[in-house]
């Protein structure tokens, strides 16, 4: 049975419909598209909130998502929690994962994301997927740019089959 606050917390988390995937004792939705905060975020896009396991303070929402997909335990203060999907906002218990700095850093680098690293990419297949589902489910496509951190036009291009097209 989940508590009231990680009801309240998954509340404010847009979270695709079309998979479901066990993960823990509970059933979540889609394992591959990124879900959503809807909440406060920082100015680099992650998602902001307060919570007891960390005395209150405010924390990141990955610390607090992955902390709910593993029973209630937090995250060891000197660990990361690290995003494959590399989409700041994303909530996805099955996107997260655990690092020291350095290893965060590394995997930064690796995918181009450093200083000097080339411009980063925006979009991945599963943000791609996320956007056409959520375009599905009736979301306003300026509303879907907003979340995902694209242009309104790139949004529709890829809704038309102009950009991104699935194979």
């Amino acid at each position: 049975m989940r508590s009231g606050s990680e009801v309240r917390f998954w509340r404010k988390v847009q979270v695709c419909t079309h998979v479901t995937v066990p993960l823990g004792e509970h059933y979540y939705r889609c394992a591959s598209c990124c879900w959503l905060w809807l909440g406060a975020r920082t100015d680099k896009g992650y998602g902001r909130t307060r919570y007891v396991f960390d005395g209150g303070e405010e924390i990141y929402v990955s610390r607090v998502a992955w902390a709910f997909a593993h029973h209630g335990v937090a995250p060891p203060r000197d660990r990361e929690v690290a995003h494959t999907c590399d989409h700041p906002p994303c909530s996805n218990p099955s996107h997260l994962w655990l690092a020291t700095h350095a290893e965060n850093m590394a995997d930064r680098d690796r995918k181009g994301r450093g200083k000097g690293g080339g411009r980063p990419l925006k979009l991945t297949w599963d943000k791609v997927a996320c956007i056409q589902t959520l375009a599905k489910a009736g979301c306003s496509q300026r509303e879907i740019a907003r979340v995902i951190g694209i242009s309104q036009p790139m949004v529709s291009y890829i809704l038309t089959g102009q950009a991104w097209k699935m194979h």
